[in-house]
């Protein structure tokens, strides 16, 4: 399979960026994020809860992928108009690319995926590949996951009586 060893490679450089220490690091973040946006959430009406899913999520895959939050209103204008079906690929990759390569050449300081592709040597080229694969996956995946858990948790009251109190706490 072509390409197959720079991608493990890349994978094993990213590890440790993803690892159960590292994403503790960003812990009190992204529960102060999560706190913000659901205290901000109307109560008793119902109303569209993946599109404030997803800015939550990519303001989070933002700050531990590029080392930034928020995320540049230009980087999240671009990954919203192509996760919302409003740009076609071929017209909207060149313009994100021109605002990540901007990263490429200028890293923000700090520990972050960015920063953890450049300090292993990996090409511009892949590490733009790498940048847009982790914003997009990371954030659509989990916008859409936390999504589905609000409407399984807002139809079941017996699974929501079960929820922890707080970000952070297990279910028994």
């Amino acid at each position: 399979m072509p390409g197959r060893g720079r991608a493990c490679g890349t994978r094993r450089t990213l590890a440790p960026v993803f690892g159960r220490q590292r994403l503790a690091a960003h812990a009190e973040r992204i529960e102060a994020a999560v706190e913000s946006e659901v205290a901000a959430w109307p109560t008793r009406r119902a109303f569209p809860v993946l599109p404030r899913l997803r800015a939550l999520s990519l303001g989070i895959a933002a700050q531990i992928v590029l080392g930034e939050s928020p995320v540049p209103a230009g980087v999240e204008r671009r990954l919203h108009e192509y996760v919302a079906g409003r740009a076609a690929l071929g017209a909207w990759l060149p313009a994100l690319d021109r605002l990540l390569l901007e990263y490429v050449r200028r890293p923000p300081p700090g520990e972050h995926a960015l920063a953890a592709l450049l300090e292993a040597g990996v090409e511009p080229d892949a590490v733009l590949d790498e940048l847009r694969s982790l914003l997009l996956v990371a954030h659509e995946s989990t916008a859409c996951a936390l999504a589905w858990t609000v409407e399984r948790l807002a139809r079941h009251p017996a699974g929501r009586a079960r929820a922890p109190p707080r970000p952070g706490r297990r279910l028994r």
